[in-house]
């Protein structure tokens, strides 16, 4: 736990994070977005940045259906009204997209809390841990 965040700052973040997958391996990227400021920015890997919501919606739901997430290890720290997260996971895609083995990825979060106190991700960064 990060020294400058509460119990229950770390513990909002932690479900934030844990929702956000959730979501993308349902299909309910409604949800997925409230968790997203308005001029977010994602890092894909090997791909151009996508910022703001609508470029969200995009990205995500040209993505191939992930059918689940499990994340392994995840470290908060921050302070104030800004988080990171640094978490590793795996993910497996549905068995119509190539191959559904679990693939080891890692991220990195970064959260701002907004005017009524909810943490929501600011930025992200993600790539596959997996050896070349």
């Amino acid at each position: 736990m990060g020294s400058g965040l509460s119990r229950l700052e770390v513990d909002a973040i932690r479900h934030v994070t844990n929702e956000c997958l959730s979501e993308i391996a349902s299909g309910d990227f409604d949800d997925w977005l409230t968790h997203w400021t308005s001029d977010a920015r994602l890092m894909p890997p090997n791909a151009a940045d996508v910022v703001g919501h609508e470029a969200l919606r995009k990205w995500i739901s040209e993505r191939p259906p992930v059918k689940r997430f499990s994340i392994f290890d995840m470290d908060i720290d921050g302070g104030g009204d800004v988080a990171i997260v640094v978490a590793h996971f795996s993910r497996a895609f549905a068995p119509d997209n190539g191959d559904d083995a679990d693939q080891a990825a890692r991220q990195v979060l970064k959260f701002r809390r907004d005017d009524d106190g909810n943490w929501k991700i600011c930025a992200a960064i993600f790539n596959s841990s997996e050896p070349q």
